[in-house]
């Protein structure tokens, strides 16, 4: 028979056991996205979190670069990494801080 003090070190070591397979899993799907070359609309729009809507108008405005074949979208990288600077503002805040102290 197991005592108290043996059943709560191995829920501990399971608890433990489950967290550490949910950042394995976490990091082995940042891994698989550092090494696609490009990424389909879905993938764009969880890794931007909008609509379909709003990766549309993108599209249609010009703001984000793509491959089309046949009906499929395709993103590279470079097409992600080139709307985030397009829309990129610099931070004022710290300088504006330093001068006023």
């Amino acid at each position: 028979m197991k005592s108290t003090e043996e059943e709560i070190n191995l829920k501990d070591i399971l608890k433990a056991i489950r967290a550490l397979r949910k950042e394995l899993n976490s990091i082995k799907q940042s891994m698989a996205m550092e090494q696609k070359t490009f990424f389909t609309n879905k993938e764009v729009m969880d890794i931007l979190n909008v609509s379909p809507n709003t990766l549309k108008k993108w599209r249609d405005e010009g703001y984000l670069g793509y491959s089309q074949i046949n009906s499929k979208f395709m993103y590279s990288k470079e097409d992600i990494g080139n709307l985030l600077k397009d829309s990129h503002y610099e931070s004022f805040r710290r300088y504006k801080d330093a001068v006023n102290y």
